[in-house]
């Protein structure tokens, strides 16, 4: 009850009641247990896999110039003895947010959450006055909402919402709806750029159309969702002073692929369990004999029995019927393109073992994927009037005839 009391006590009360803690995260109750506890802001996962180089530097120059513009400025932060005292990250944290303000770096912020507003407002049904300056991309995106024959949903703009599955909240933008929609779609407006932010814009629809509940800050209660689609999200772009607003379709499948993804590398980075003091230099434990890679996943321990064989005249000791299927594969493979049918083969392996690696890749990584480039072979060496194979598959019994050979004579 204490650590509640705690948590409780070291929130901040932001827009419309809700809470959040030091370090942003929401504060909101367990759907399950009623419980108070923190969750994980999705933009945390969303921006987790970016590179942030670029706008790291772009932050360091709008403070050195800010600090430039204001003698006042640079003297408040030559006057602290240093980064490690409270007082003085509480002066160095002042003159960095000044500086910023004065290098434009809130500018752009700004405009964006006023251009939220609008948009909001005017999808509630408010009566709401947009300044000439901006009236035009207001119009631009009224007019491209109403081109797709989209409307939002009045009960979700700017809901607070909860994966349980993941220990994840955050705030969406609206769910849309539309006659041609079989489920409301999850919408997020942007106002910056957009290139290259596919997947973090992915990882945050995906995230949002899996909510189970929202939070109602008025009563403090959830309540459930509606079922979402969750294969397409949509990204508003409305690019301040632009007058134009285009719509993109985000892919939410493979969103939530990289959720996953995501949320692993977040909970990696929580971990601090990987060194401790050394007390006693031993010998370390002998190290087992490396596994091949196909093996681990394919090989049964009634196979890895060591075999002396031939493919193509050479001799080769194998511990397991997948590595030496693998050479007898790769083999074929390249008495076809030896016989200049490359792209004949390419073709037959597109259709027949599509996903399987090409050898410059790794090759085949079980013997069900082996079986598929076999068949591509065979239809390659057919069509081209190609000899038999030297070797049979080594997955055959000596005694019984390769099937490719059977089939070559039945032909």
């Amino acid at each position: 009850m204490s650590e509640v009391n705690d948590l409780l006590n070291d929130v901040s009360e932001i827009d419309n009641g809700i809470k959040r803690d030091r370090w942003g995260r929401y504060v909101l109750p367990d759907p399950e247990t009623g419980e108070i506890k923190p969750w994980t802001r999705a933009t945390t996962l969303a921006n987790i896999m970016d590179d942030t180089t670029s706008l790291d530097v772009w932050k360091t120059r709008n403070l050195i110039y800010g600090i430039g513009c204001r003698e006042d400025l640079f003297a408040l932060a030559a006057s602290v003895s240093g980064a490690e005292l409270a007082e003085d990250k509480e002066t160095l944290d002042g003159v960095a947010a000044a500086a910023e303000e004065i290098g434009g770096g809130n500018v752009k912020s700004n405009l964006g959450t006023a251009m939220h507003g609008f948009t909001q407002r005017l999808d509630l049904g408010d009566d709401t006055q947009v300044p000439s300056e901006w009236s035009k991309d207001i119009e631009a995106y009224l007019a491209e909402m109403k081109n797709f024959g989209l409307w939002t949903h009045e009960n979700f703009v700017e809901k607070v919402v909860l994966v349980p599955e993941l220990g994840v909240a955050g705030t969406i933008d609206r769910l849309l709806m539309g006659d041609d929609l079989n489920a409301p779609v999850t919408a997020d407006l942007k106002t910056g750029k957009v290139k290259g932010k596919g997947r973090s814009f992915a990882i945050q629809l995906a995230i949002y159309s899996r909510a189970t509940h929202w939070f109602d800050p008025t009563n403090n209660e959830l309540h459930e969702m509606p079922k979402m689609d969750q294969e397409r999200g949509l990204i508003i772009h409305l690019p301040i002073g632009e007058a134009k607003c285009t719509f993109h379709e985000i892919d939410l499948v493979a969103g939530w692929e990289q959720v996953l993804i995501a949320s692993q590398v977040h909970s990696g980075r929580s971990r601090n369990d990987f060194s401790k003091p050394l007390s006693k230099w031993g010998t370390p434990a002998e190290k087992p004999a490396r596994k091949s890679r196909a093996k681990s996943k394919t090989v049964t321990e009634d196979e890895a029995v060591a075999t002396v064989v031939e493919v193509f005249g050479k001799k080769t000791e194998v511990h397991d019927t997948f590595t030496l299927r693998w050479a007898w594969i790769r083999s074929r493979v390249g008495a076809i393109i030896g016989h200049g049918h490359r792209d004949a083969l390419a073709t037959e392996w597109s259709i027949t073992a599509p996903g399987v690696p090409g050898f410059k890749k790794g090759g085949p990584t079980t013997n069900e994927e082996i079986d598929l480039v076999a068949e591509a072979c065979s239809l390659v060496e057919k069509a081209n009037g190609m000899p038999f194979p030297q070797s049979g598959d080594p997955a055959v019994p000596i005694t019984t005839k390769n099937n490719y050979v059977q089939e070559q004579q039945s032909a």
